[in-house]
């Protein structure tokens, strides 16, 4: 699987430095939440509500103890380490752009160009 490849990298980009604020269940709540975004940035964001459910937390709580955590939210998170893969994809394993945007549920090409050139500074041609 991608994600297996990718899990080292992934790892150096945690913040755990804030994490002791939560108490360890919640910690451990979060950090589930975290690990399933990070087998599931193939996917389509399945949004917050949904998340909530599936983990039994209230879409309040999840964004704040998310974002206390991560210090970003949810979904920003999910973007940034959609396109720190979306980087490695092209850059490490040479993968066409319109593949590695197929890959990452982005209809259209355009629009994930737009996207990673918003996280990076600069558009995945020029990273070549």
């Amino acid at each position: 699987m991608i994600l297996s490849y990718f899990g080292k990298q992934f790892k150096a980009n945690y913040n755990f430095s804030k994490i002791e604020v939560l108490k360890p269940n919640e910690n451990q709540k979060i950090l589930e939440i975290e690990n399933y975004l990070m087998k599931n940035l193939t996917n389509h964001f399945i949004g917050i509500e949904e998340l909530a459910k599936q983990f039994y937390i209230s879409p309040t709580k999840l964004k704040a103890d998310f974002k206390s955590t991560f210090g970003v939210s949810i979904y920003q998170y999910y973007l940034a380490k959609q396109m720190i893969l979306a980087h490695q994809l092209i850059s490490e394993k040479n993968i066409l752009v319109k593949d590695v945007a197929a890959m990452l549920c982005y209809d259209n090409v355009s629009k994930f160009i737009i996207a990673y050139k918003n996280h990076f500074g600069f558009s995945p041609s020029e990273n070549l």
